[in-house]
C-alpha cells in the first residue's frame, strides 16, 4: 500500500508541475485536456506495471541440496496469541470514514441535479435537452442538458455566446471528465493532489469552451459579456458553468498567440515526461542468472566418516534398485550426500510448544526415540524433557501412517544422554526423480520388503571396511597440501578428481586424473598422489582387498 501511495502521488505532482509550469500557459486546450486524464490515469496505474530486465550480474547459486526428510533442525517454536492491530485498524477505519462521507456528498449532487431534471419542464433543441428552471440562473450543463431560466429562454433575451458557451461543453462531453475525477476523489479522498487536478480540468474546460465562443462571435462583445456575469455562481457543483473560474485568466487566454515551434517544443517535453517516469518507475532490474560457479570445498573426510557404516537402498529414476555402501558410491553421489546433522544439545522447552504438539494434524511426536500418541503430551510437563528435535518432513516422504508434515523428538533426560554421540541411522533409502532430484530418507525395516532385507541384514553383518588414510582424511590432506605444489601463474579455484588403486598391503597404484582443467595441474596431482604414505586397505569379510578410489581435491590459487 505505502509503495502504491508514494509511486502515485509522486507521479502526479511531477506531471502537474509540467502541466503548470509548460502547459496550462499555451493554447493547446485540446492536448491539455487530454493530458491532464492521462496524466491521473498514468499516476494510478503506474504502481502495478513493473517489467523486469536482466542485469549482466554474476549470480552465486550455490550447489542444490537434498531434501532430507530425516535431518535434525533443533528448533524452537512459539505459538503466538493472535492479536490485533489497533493502530492498522484505525486508519482503515478512518479510511472508510472518509470514503463514505465523500461518497455521500457525490451521491446527493447527482441527486439533486436528476431532481431539477425531473420536476422541471425540458425542451430538446440543437442536439440537447433544454431544463427549464423558475430560478434565476447562469446558464450552466451537466452531460447532455443545459440548465437555463425558464422565462429568459422563452423570450429569446440569453445572449448567443452563452449558448455556444454551453453548447461548447455538453458536445465535448466535459462532465464525463469531471465524473471520473470525482470518482478518483472519493477512492483517493486524502490525496490533496486531486483537487489540483479537478480545479485545472475545469478551468481547462471553460478554455475550450471559450475558444468555441471566439471562433464564432466578436471576442469584445464577449469579453464584456464575461465581466458583466463574474459575479454569479453556479448552484451545482458538477455542473460546467459559464462562470467558473478566474475572469482574467480566461480573457487573457483568448487574446493570446503561440507559435507552432513552442507548441511542438511544449508537446514532446511533456510527452518525454511520462517516458521518464516510466523508465525509473516501471522498470525492475533482475539479475541474470549465469552458470553457477565450481561448488566450494567440501569436507569430505567428515561425511566419508559419517557415512562410512551407512547401506544405501537406492531407487533409480527408471524404478531399478541397488543396495551400496558409501565406498561404493559414485564420485557425483558422494558430492551429492547432505552434511551430517548437527549435535544434538540441551535446550529449554517451553509449555505452550508441548500443548502445540498435541495437533495430531501436524505433528508426529517421539519420546526418547519411542512414537507415543499426541495426547501422551497432556500428562506430561515441559520440565519432564532436557532436548526437543523439529524436523520438516517433505510430502514425497510422508507415509500413511506418519502424514504429517512435522515430526518431533523429544528427550528426557535418561533419552538425552542415551543419544549422545549416537551414529546416523544405518540404512538409508535414497530415491531419484526423472528430473535429478533425489530424497535421502532412513528406512522403518517393518515397511520395506523382507527379502530386500535380508540382502541388507548380510551387508550389515559383514566386516566390510573401505580403504583409508591412517589417521583419517583429514591428515590425508595435510599431507596433499604440503607436497601439491601450486604453479607460480595459477589463480582462482579449481576441482580436480583423482583416481587410484589402493592394494590390498595399501600402497597405492594406477593413479590416473579423472579431472582437471590443465594438464600441469593434473600432472602434479598425480605426482603428489604418488608419493602419499600407504593406506589402509578396504576389507571384506574382516580380509584386505584391493579397491579402487575417487578422491575430489580442491586448488586453490594465489
Amino acid at each position: 500500500m505505502m509503495n502504491f501511495l508514494i509511486t502515485s502521488i509522486t507521479c502526479q505532482i511531477v506531471l502537474f508541475a509540467i502541466y503548470k509550469l509548460v502547459l496550462e500557459s499555451s493554447k493547446m486546450h485540446r492536448f491539455n485536456r487530454f493530458y491532464l486524464l492521462f496524466a491521473l490515469a498514468f499516476s494510478v496505474a503506474m504502481p502495478f506495471v513493473t517489467i523486469p530486465v536482466e542485469n549482466e550480474n554474476v549470480v552465486q547459486v550455490t550447489r542444490p541440496s537434498l531434501l532430507v526428510s530425516m535431518s535434525i533442525e533443533p528448533t524452537e517454536i512459539v505459538v503466538l496469541e493472535n492479536s490485533i492491530d489497533y493502530l492498522q485498524l484505525s486508519l482503515w477505519t478512518i479510511y472508510g470514514f472518509g470514503l463514505s462521507l465523500f461518497l455521500v456528498k457525490f451521491i446527493r449532487n447527482l441527486a439533486r441535479i436528476a431532481g431539477q431534471i425531473l420536476k422541471n419542464r425540458t425542451e430538446n433543441g440543437d442536439g440537447v435537452t433544454y431544463v427549464l428552471l423558475d430560478d434565476e440562473t447562469l446558464p450552466h450543463t451537466f452531460l447532455n442538458y443545459i440548465f437555463v431560466n425558464a422565462d429568459e429562454f422563452e423570450k429569446r433575451t440569453i445572449e448567443a455566446e452563452l449558448f455556444t458557451h454551453e453548447l461548447a461543453h455538453a458536445r465535448q462531453k466535459h462532465s464525463l471528465d469531471i465524473l471520473l475525477v470525482e470518482i478518483l476523489k472519493i477512492i483517493l479522498w486524502f490525496n490533496p493532489t486531486i483537487g489540483l487536478y479537478k480545479k485545472a480540468i475545469r478551468l481547462n474546460h471553460e478554455f475550450l469552451a471559450d475558444q468555441a465562443v471566439v471562433s464564432n462571435h466578436d471576442s469584445i462583445p464577449y469579453q464584456e459579456l464575461l465581466l458583466s456575469k463574474a459575479h454569479i455562481t453556479s448552484q451545482f457543483a458538477l455542473a460546467s458553468s459559464f462562470n467558473f473560474s478566474v475572469t482574467k485568466k480566461r480573457m487573457i487566454m483568448m487574446t493570446k498567440t503561440i507559435s507552432p515551434i513552442r507548441k511542438v517544443a511544449q508537446t514532446l517535453g511533456a510527452t518525454l515526461t511520462f517516458a521518464v517516469l516510466f523508465s525509473f518507475f516501471g522498470f525492475e532490474g533482475i539479475a541474470q542468472t549465469l552458470p553457477p560457479p565450481p561448488p566450494p570445498p567440501r569436507d569430505i573426510s567428515s561425511v566419508a566418516s559419517h557415512y562410512s557404516k551407512t547401506i544405501f537402498h537406492i531407487t533409480k529414476a527408471d524404478g531399478t534398485k541397488e543396495t551400496k555402501r558409501f565406498s561404493e558410491l559414485t564420485e557425483s553421489q558422494v558430492w551429492n550426500l547432505p552434511p551430517p546433522p548437527p549435535k544434538v544439545a540441551r535446550a529449554k522447552i517451553q509449555q505452550k510448544q508441548i500443548e502445540t504438539y498435541r495437533n495430531t494434524s501436524q505433528y508426529a511426536v517421539w519420546i526418547d526415540g519411542k512414537h507415543v500418541a499426541n495426547d501422551d503430551l497432556k500428562n506430561r510437563k515441559a520440565s519432564d524433557f532436557v532436548s526437543q528435535h523439529v524436523s520438516k518432513v517433505h510430502k514425497n516422504a510422508r507415509s500413511k501412517k506418519f502424514p504429517q508434515p512435522y515430526q518431533v523428538n523429544l528427550y528426557t533426560a535418561n533419552g538425552f544422554s542415551k543419544i549422545q554421540g549416537a551414529p546416523y541411522p544405518q540404512i538409508l533409502e535414497w530415491h531419484f526423480e526423472e528430473t535429478g532430484k533425489s530424497v535421502l530418507a532412513p528406512t522403518q525395516k517393518k515397511d520395506a520388503d523382507e527379502k530386500e532385507w535380508e540382502k541388507v541384514d548380510a551387508i550389515l553383518s559383514t566386516t566390510n571396511e573401505p580403504a583409508g588414510f591412517p589417521g583419517g582424511m583429514a591428515k590425508f590432506y595435510e599431507f596433499f597440501n604440503s607436497e601439491f605444489k601450486t604453479p607460480a601463474d595459477f589463480k582462482g579455484k579449481e576441482r580436480l578428481v583423482v583416481k587410484f588403486m589402493v592394494e590390498a598391503d595399501g600402497k597405492i597404484a594406477n593413479v590416473e586424473i579423472v579431472k582437471a582443467s590443465t594438464d600441469i595441474l593434473g600432472r602434479e596431482a598425480v605426482r603428489a598422489m604418488q608419493e602419499s604414505p600407504n593406506w589402509k586397505p578396504a576389507t571384506e569379510a574382516g580380509k584386505p582387498v584391493k579397491s579402487e578410489f575417487h578422491l575430489p581435491i580442491e586448488v586453490n590459487g594465489k
